[in-house]
Order: structure tokens, then sequence, then C-alpha cells
């Protein structure tokens, strides 16, 4: 994922269609997305529970 923030973020060369740019927004914007439920777990299940008991 690192590459592709990258790629979005050095922008395209002028010779190249712009939307290979928005399919690697797309990516890294679904790559985030499942990554979301996955830390909020990961704090609910260490964090919030530790400060339960």
């Amino acid at each position: 994922m690192k590459k592709r923030l990258n790629a979005a973020e050095n922008g395209l060369p002028d010779d190249q269609d712009c939307s290979e740019l928005l399919n690697v927004v797309a990516s890294c914007r679904g790559a985030l997305t499942g990554l979301l439920p996955e830390l909020l777990e990961g704090h609910v299940l260490t964090v919030i529970k530790a400060h339960l008991k």
C-alpha cells in the first residue's frame, strides 16, 4: 500500500491517463476501509477491555 500511496502523492506523468491515478486512490481507500474495523476491534479488545477490569 505504501507504493500505491507514493504513486498517488507523486501524481502522474504527463503522458499517463488520469484513470490510473483514480484506480490507485480507490485501491488505497479500499485497503484503509478494510483496515479500520480491525484497528477498532484491537482497540476494544486491549485498551477498553483493560479499563473495564
